[in-house]
C-alpha cells in the first residue's frame, strides 16, 4: 500500500498544471490524436483511448510497432501523437514521436525519464512517477502512474469545453450500460 501511496504522491508532485492545460488544449484543437505504448504502456494507451473517446475525441491507441510507424508517417499539422514509455528509452516510441514531429505533428512524451535531451527534443515531456522495478511489474502494476496521469489529463480536457464534453460523456452512458436502457417486462 505504501508503494501505491508513494507513487500517487510523486505523480501529483510532478504535475505541472500549465503543461497539462497546454496538452489538454492541444487535444481539443487536434484533428486526430494517436497514443502509442509498448507492453504495460500499451495497455495504458488503450485505456487513454477509451477514456477520451467518451468525450468525443478522435483518438487511436497503438501498441503494435508497425501501426505506430504508419500513424506517425501519416501525421501532419493538426495531429497530436502521445508516446507513453516509463523508461523513456523505448526505441519504437521515440522513433514514432520523431517521425511525427518531422511531419509537423505536435508530440508529447509521457515518461519517468528526466533526461534533458528528451525535453529538448519533444514539445512536451510529461513526467510520471517511478519506483525501483516499476517497469518489470514485480511489485506494482506499471500502468498505475500513466493511468493516474490519464485521469488528471482527462479532468483538464473535460473542462476545455465542460458543457459539450459533459453532454458527450452522458451520450455514451447507454452504450456503456445497455441493460439499464432496456425495458423490464
Amino acid at each position: 500500500i505504501t508503494t501505491y501511496q508513494s507513487l500517487f504522491t510523486q505523480n501529483l508532485q510532478l504535475v505541472d498544471e500549465g503543461q497539462i492545460r497546454r496538452v489538454a488544449e492541444w487535444m481539443s484543437q487536434s484533428d486526430r490524436v494517436f497514443v502509442c505504448g509498448n507492453g504495460s504502456s500499451g495497455i495504458a494507451a488503450r485505456e487513454f483511448k477509451l477514456r477520451f473517446m467518451r468525450l468525443g475525441l478522435l483518438v487511436e491507441a497503438f501498441d503494435d510497432y508497425l501501426l505506430m510507424q504508419m500513424s506517425a508517417a501519416l501525421a501532419k499539422p493538426g495531429t497530436l501523437l502521445i508516446g507513453m514509455s516509463i523508461s523513456g528509452k523505448t526505441r519504437e516510441i521515440l522513433k514514432s514521436l520523431r517521425l511525427a514531429k518531422e511531419k509537423g505533428a505536435q508530440v508529447v512524451l509521457i515518461t519517468s525519464n528526466t533526461a534533458k535531451a528528451l525535453e529538448e527534443e519533444f514539445a512536451e515531456v510529461i513526467h510520471i512517477a517511478s519506483d525501483t522495478w516499476l517497469d518489470t511489474g514485480i511489485s506494482i502494476s506499471p500502468q498505475f502512474p500513466p493511468l493516474v496521469l490519464t485521469d488528471i489529463l482527462f479532468s483538464y480536457y473535460l473542462h476545455t469545453d465542460f458543457p459539450e464534453n459533459t453532454a458527450l460523456h452522458q451520450d455514451t452512458l447507454p452504450a456503456m450500460h445497455p441493460e439499464e436502457g432496456e425495458k423490464k417486462e
